[in-house]
Protein backbone atom coordinates (compact mmCIF):
# COMPACT_ATOMS: atom_id res chain seq x y z
CA UNK A 1 0.00 0.00 0.00
CA UNK A 2 2.82 2.26 0.75
CA UNK A 3 4.33 1.83 -2.44
CA UNK A 4 0.98 2.20 -4.47
CA UNK A 5 1.00 5.88 -2.51
CA UNK A 6 4.60 6.40 -3.50
CA UNK A 7 4.10 5.95 -7.11
CA UNK A 8 0.66 7.62 -7.00
CA UNK A 9 2.61 10.82 -5.89
CA UNK A 10 5.01 10.54 -8.21
CA UNK A 11 2.49 10.32 -11.09
CA UNK A 12 0.65 13.17 -9.64
CA UNK A 13 3.58 14.90 -9.56
CA UNK A 14 4.46 14.19 -13.03
CA UNK A 15 1.14 15.34 -14.27
CA UNK A 16 1.71 18.89 -12.46
CA UNK A 17 5.20 19.35 -13.67
CA UNK A 18 3.94 18.44 -17.51
CA UNK A 19 1.06 21.10 -17.24
CA UNK A 20 3.40 23.52 -16.07
CA UNK A 21 5.39 23.27 -18.92
CA UNK A 22 2.74 23.23 -21.47
CA UNK A 23 1.52 26.26 -19.93
CA UNK A 24 4.50 28.17 -19.88
CA UNK A 25 4.98 26.97 -23.55
CA UNK A 26 1.90 30.05 -24.24
CA UNK A 27 3.90 32.81 -23.46
CA UNK A 28 7.27 33.96 -25.14
CA UNK A 29 6.90 30.62 -27.36
CA UNK A 30 10.13 32.00 -29.11
CA UNK A 31 10.46 28.39 -31.65
CA UNK A 32 6.95 30.07 -33.16
CA UNK A 33 8.85 33.26 -33.88
CA UNK A 34 11.29 33.95 -36.47
CA UNK A 35 14.95 35.13 -34.96
CA UNK A 36 14.15 38.71 -36.25
CA UNK A 37 10.25 38.72 -34.60
CA UNK A 38 11.98 37.44 -32.13
CA UNK A 39 14.80 40.42 -31.75
CA UNK A 40 12.18 42.71 -32.35
CA UNK A 41 9.60 41.71 -29.29
CA UNK A 42 12.98 41.98 -26.85
CA UNK A 43 14.60 45.13 -27.67
CA UNK A 44 11.21 47.38 -28.00
CA UNK A 45 8.82 45.11 -25.23
CA UNK A 46 12.01 44.00 -22.82
CA UNK A 47 9.73 43.54 -19.94
CA UNK A 48 6.47 42.18 -21.67
CA UNK A 49 5.09 38.68 -21.79
CA UNK A 50 3.25 37.71 -24.88
CA UNK A 51 1.11 34.76 -26.51
CA UNK A 52 2.06 33.63 -29.55
CA UNK A 53 -0.95 32.27 -32.65
CA UNK A 54 -1.42 32.14 -35.58
CA UNK A 55 -4.17 33.72 -37.77
CA UNK A 56 -5.48 34.57 -41.35
CA UNK A 57 -4.43 37.87 -43.24
CA UNK A 58 -6.13 40.23 -44.85
CA UNK A 59 -5.52 37.86 -47.88
CA UNK A 60 -5.70 34.66 -46.74
CA UNK A 61 -2.24 34.41 -45.85
CA UNK A 62 -1.08 32.79 -42.51
CA UNK A 63 0.42 35.10 -40.36
CA UNK A 64 1.73 35.42 -36.68
CA UNK A 65 0.27 37.09 -34.47
CA UNK A 66 1.63 38.46 -30.88
CA UNK A 67 -0.47 39.62 -28.07
CA UNK A 68 1.57 41.50 -24.93
CA UNK A 69 0.45 41.74 -22.26
CA UNK A 70 0.62 45.69 -22.11
CA UNK A 71 -2.36 45.71 -24.61
CA UNK A 72 0.09 45.84 -27.92
CA UNK A 73 -0.91 43.43 -30.50
CA UNK A 74 1.33 43.19 -33.61
CA UNK A 75 1.33 41.12 -36.75
CA UNK A 76 4.32 39.56 -38.67
CA UNK A 77 4.85 37.31 -41.67
CA UNK A 78 6.22 33.45 -41.68
CA UNK A 79 9.42 35.34 -42.19
CA UNK A 80 9.31 37.87 -39.24
CA UNK A 81 7.91 41.22 -41.12
CA UNK A 82 6.07 43.70 -39.30
CA UNK A 83 3.11 44.22 -41.10
CA UNK A 84 0.47 45.66 -37.99
CA UNK A 85 0.71 47.36 -34.45
CA UNK A 86 -1.91 48.25 -32.67
CA UNK A 87 -3.66 47.01 -29.74
CA UNK A 88 -4.37 49.17 -26.75
CA UNK A 89 -1.48 51.12 -26.66
CA UNK A 90 -0.50 54.66 -26.50
CA UNK A 91 1.91 54.61 -29.81
CA UNK A 92 3.42 52.76 -32.19
CA UNK A 93 7.30 52.51 -31.41
CA UNK A 94 9.24 55.20 -33.47
CA UNK A 95 11.07 51.47 -35.59
CA UNK A 96 8.21 50.50 -37.03
CA UNK A 97 7.22 54.21 -38.71
CA UNK A 98 9.05 55.94 -41.47
CA UNK A 99 11.22 58.91 -40.74
CA UNK A 100 8.81 60.21 -44.16
CA UNK A 101 5.49 59.31 -42.28
CA UNK A 102 6.58 60.66 -38.86
CA UNK A 103 7.60 64.21 -40.18
CA UNK A 104 4.18 64.03 -41.75
CA UNK A 105 2.33 63.50 -39.14
CA UNK A 106 4.32 65.98 -36.81
CA UNK A 107 4.21 68.93 -39.27
CA UNK A 108 0.37 68.41 -39.66
CA UNK A 109 -1.59 66.59 -36.54
CA UNK A 110 1.79 68.02 -33.88
CA UNK A 111 -0.72 67.38 -31.11
CA UNK A 112 -1.35 63.83 -32.15
CA UNK A 113 0.44 60.49 -31.89
CA UNK A 114 0.30 57.03 -34.26
CA UNK A 115 -1.39 54.66 -31.95
CA UNK A 116 -1.65 51.74 -34.81
CA UNK A 117 0.12 51.37 -38.37
CA UNK A 118 -0.65 48.20 -41.02
CA UNK A 119 0.84 47.56 -44.22
CA UNK A 120 -0.06 46.07 -47.20
CA UNK A 121 1.48 45.11 -51.01
CA UNK A 122 1.14 49.10 -52.15
CA UNK A 123 0.34 51.15 -49.40
CA UNK A 124 0.79 51.96 -45.28
CA UNK A 125 -1.89 53.08 -43.08
CA UNK A 126 -1.75 54.71 -39.58
CA UNK A 127 -4.30 55.61 -37.17
CA UNK A 128 -3.47 58.45 -34.78
CA UNK A 129 -4.96 59.62 -31.44
CA UNK A 130 -7.44 61.73 -32.61
CA UNK A 131 -9.10 58.82 -34.91
CA UNK A 132 -7.89 60.56 -38.09
CA UNK A 133 -6.35 57.67 -40.46
CA UNK A 134 -4.09 58.63 -42.95
CA UNK A 135 -2.67 56.50 -45.69
CA UNK A 136 0.73 56.65 -47.19
CA UNK A 137 2.61 54.93 -50.18
CA UNK A 138 5.33 52.62 -49.38
CA UNK A 139 8.16 54.96 -49.70
CA UNK A 140 5.88 57.30 -46.83
CA UNK A 141 4.41 59.61 -49.27
CA UNK A 142 1.18 60.68 -48.31
CA UNK A 143 -1.55 59.99 -50.24
CA UNK A 144 -5.01 60.62 -48.52
CA UNK A 145 -6.94 60.34 -45.53
CA UNK A 146 -9.67 57.79 -45.24
CA UNK A 147 -11.71 60.99 -43.49
CA UNK A 148 -11.42 63.25 -45.61
CA UNK A 149 -14.79 64.85 -45.81
CA UNK A 150 -13.97 67.57 -49.10
CA UNK A 151 -17.33 68.39 -50.83
CA UNK A 152 -15.57 67.64 -54.17
CA UNK A 153 -14.72 64.28 -53.31
CA UNK A 154 -18.50 63.51 -52.79
CA UNK A 155 -21.30 62.92 -55.15
CA UNK A 156 -25.12 62.01 -54.16
CA UNK A 157 -25.94 58.97 -55.84
CA UNK A 158 -29.90 57.78 -56.98
CA UNK A 159 -30.70 54.43 -55.59
CA UNK A 160 -30.54 53.02 -59.26
CA UNK A 161 -26.77 54.23 -59.45
CA UNK A 162 -25.79 51.85 -56.57
CA UNK A 163 -23.75 49.02 -57.42
CA UNK A 164 -26.26 45.78 -58.08
CA UNK A 165 -24.25 44.05 -54.62
CA UNK A 166 -25.37 46.84 -52.27
CA UNK A 167 -28.91 47.20 -53.85
CA UNK A 168 -29.44 42.97 -53.09
CA UNK A 169 -28.17 43.34 -49.53
CA UNK A 170 -30.77 46.63 -48.48
CA UNK A 171 -33.38 44.56 -50.62
CA UNK A 172 -32.30 41.55 -48.65
CA UNK A 173 -32.43 42.72 -44.57
CA UNK A 174 -33.78 45.95 -44.43
CA UNK A 175 -36.25 45.66 -47.50
CA UNK A 176 -39.11 47.63 -45.33
CA UNK A 177 -37.20 49.98 -44.91
CA UNK A 178 -36.16 52.85 -47.04
CA UNK A 179 -33.13 54.49 -48.16
CA UNK A 180 -32.61 58.66 -46.81
CA UNK A 181 -29.73 59.11 -48.57
CA UNK A 182 -26.85 58.09 -50.79
CA UNK A 183 -23.11 59.26 -50.75
CA UNK A 184 -20.36 58.04 -53.08
CA UNK A 185 -16.88 59.46 -51.72
CA UNK A 186 -13.77 58.92 -53.82
CA UNK A 187 -10.27 59.86 -52.61
CA UNK A 188 -7.34 58.73 -54.74
CA UNK A 189 -7.87 54.84 -55.02
CA UNK A 190 -10.34 54.73 -51.98
CA UNK A 191 -14.10 54.77 -52.70
CA UNK A 192 -16.67 54.59 -50.53
CA UNK A 193 -20.87 54.18 -50.59
CA UNK A 194 -22.12 55.80 -47.35
CA UNK A 195 -26.09 54.44 -47.19
CA UNK A 196 -28.01 56.39 -44.59
CA UNK A 197 -31.67 55.13 -44.33
CA UNK A 198 -34.67 55.95 -42.03
CA UNK A 199 -34.98 53.90 -38.55
CA UNK A 200 -31.44 55.16 -37.74
CA UNK A 201 -29.45 52.55 -40.13
CA UNK A 202 -26.30 53.17 -41.43
CA UNK A 203 -23.97 51.52 -43.35
CA UNK A 204 -20.83 51.71 -45.90
CA UNK A 205 -19.65 49.64 -48.41
CA UNK A 206 -16.37 49.69 -50.16
CA UNK A 207 -15.39 50.25 -53.50
CA UNK A 208 -16.90 46.47 -54.63
CA UNK A 209 -19.84 47.11 -52.77
CA UNK A 210 -18.40 45.21 -49.74
CA UNK A 211 -19.81 46.00 -46.43
CA UNK A 212 -17.37 47.67 -44.41
CA UNK A 213 -19.22 48.76 -41.44
CA UNK A 214 -23.05 49.14 -39.98
CA UNK A 215 -24.64 50.52 -37.23
CA UNK A 216 -28.86 49.85 -36.54
CA UNK A 217 -29.89 51.26 -33.37
CA UNK A 218 -32.12 49.00 -32.84
CA UNK A 219 -29.65 46.00 -32.90
CA UNK A 220 -28.24 44.47 -36.06
CA UNK A 221 -29.86 41.22 -38.21
CA UNK A 222 -28.45 38.14 -37.14
CA UNK A 223 -27.81 37.05 -40.60
CA UNK A 224 -25.03 40.14 -40.99
CA UNK A 225 -23.37 38.97 -38.27
CA UNK A 226 -20.92 35.89 -38.15
CA UNK A 227 -21.86 32.66 -36.46
CA UNK A 228 -18.76 32.53 -34.26
CA UNK A 229 -19.29 36.55 -33.12
CA UNK A 230 -22.62 35.90 -32.88
CA UNK A 231 -22.24 32.83 -30.86
CA UNK A 232 -19.27 34.26 -28.26
CA UNK A 233 -22.03 37.60 -27.95
CA UNK A 234 -25.01 35.38 -27.10
CA UNK A 235 -22.57 33.25 -24.30
CA UNK A 236 -20.74 36.18 -22.94
CA UNK A 237 -23.47 38.90 -23.08
CA UNK A 238 -26.53 37.08 -23.15
CA UNK A 239 -28.76 40.40 -22.50
CA UNK A 240 -26.78 42.73 -24.97
CA UNK A 241 -27.67 43.14 -28.87
CA UNK A 242 -25.02 44.22 -31.53
CA UNK A 243 -25.81 47.49 -32.96
CA UNK A 244 -22.45 48.29 -34.49
CA UNK A 245 -20.00 46.52 -36.85
CA UNK A 246 -16.68 47.55 -38.24
CA UNK A 247 -14.80 45.60 -40.48
CA UNK A 248 -10.97 46.84 -41.39
CA UNK A 249 -7.95 44.42 -43.05
CA UNK A 250 -6.89 42.59 -40.07
CA UNK A 251 -10.19 42.67 -37.47
CA UNK A 252 -13.62 43.20 -36.80
CA UNK A 253 -15.25 45.24 -33.73
CA UNK A 254 -18.43 45.36 -32.56
CA UNK A 255 -20.41 47.73 -30.43
CA UNK A 256 -23.06 46.23 -27.85
CA UNK A 257 -26.11 48.22 -27.08
CA UNK A 258 -24.57 48.41 -23.00
CA UNK A 259 -21.42 50.43 -25.09
CA UNK A 260 -19.19 46.90 -24.14
CA UNK A 261 -16.68 47.14 -27.44
CA UNK A 262 -15.18 43.60 -28.83
CA UNK A 263 -12.42 42.69 -31.06
CA UNK A 264 -12.13 39.80 -33.18
CA UNK A 265 -10.15 38.64 -35.95
CA UNK A 266 -11.39 37.80 -39.43
CA UNK A 267 -12.49 34.48 -38.78
CA UNK A 268 -14.25 35.90 -35.92
CA UNK A 269 -12.48 34.74 -32.97
CA UNK A 270 -12.22 36.71 -30.04
CA UNK A 271 -9.69 39.08 -29.34
CA UNK A 272 -9.67 41.47 -26.56
CA UNK A 273 -12.38 43.74 -25.24
CA UNK A 274 -11.67 47.33 -26.53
Amino acid sequence: MKNFKFLSLIVAASIIFTFTQCSDDDDNSSSNLPENAETFLASTYPNATYEVKTRKGPDGSEEIYVELNNGAKISFTKTGNIVYVGGKIDIVPESVITDKVKAYVTENYPTASIVEWELDDNEQEVELSNNIELVFDLDGNFLYSDNDSDDENEETLTYAELLENIKSFIETHFSDVSVKEITKETNGSYVKYEIEMFNDIEMDFDANGELTSIEVDAGIPTAIISENISSYVSENYPDATIVEWDLDRRKQEIELDNDVELVFDLDGNFLYKD
